[in-house]
């Protein structure tokens, strides 16, 4: 449900299992899929899949609140976590969909923190105590990418 939210878009199977980390199996995700639109909580048009906007509305909601949860303390930030997990800005997606995710995903969660630590400095320093925390993990994952996205969006210098 995570990965259909970050995608915005109908997304085929192939993508979805290249995207998961770790690794799973086509069967298992087509057997999840076929699940989840039997409950109505997916739609599949021309083989790729998409949720309802309600739905991506509810999940992308549900997706930030957590990754702010897991950014908000550095030692929650296993390989299991969606931080993790899941790359919430793709490189290889369309200009308009990159731009959906900075603007639904990203903002909020940005917002959040913004709000949290109130000074800049402090939530700069503390995202770079993140990222010293998963370089020590060293486990395969979107959360290094997920940082640097996250400060560049913060407009912080990586030089």
């Amino acid at each position: 449900m995570y990965w259909l939210a970050i995608n915005r878009e109908g997304t085929p199977i192939s993508e979805l299992a290249t995207d998961m980390v770790p690794q799973v199996g086509r069967t298992k995700i087509l057997t999840a899929l076929e699940s989840l639109s039997w409950r109505s909580l997916i739609e599949k048009q021309a083989s790729q899949y998409t949720q309802q906007p309600m739905v991506m509305e509810y999940v992308s909601d549900r997706l930030t609140e957590q990754v702010f949860q897991e950014l908000c303390q550095p030692d929650n930030l296993l390989p299991t976590c969606l931080f993790n997990s899941h790359a919430l800005l793709k490189t290889t997606v369309k200009d308009y969909v990159r731009q959906s995710q900075i603007r639904l995903l990203w903002q909020p969660i940005i917002h959040q923190l913004q709000t949290t630590f109130g000074v800049t400095s402090l939530l700069e320093h503390h995202l770079q105590s993140s990222l010293t925390t998963l370089r020590t993990i060293r486990s395969p994952g979107y959360g290094g990418g997920n940082l640097i996205n996250l400060l560049h969006l913060l407009d912080v210098d990586l030089s």
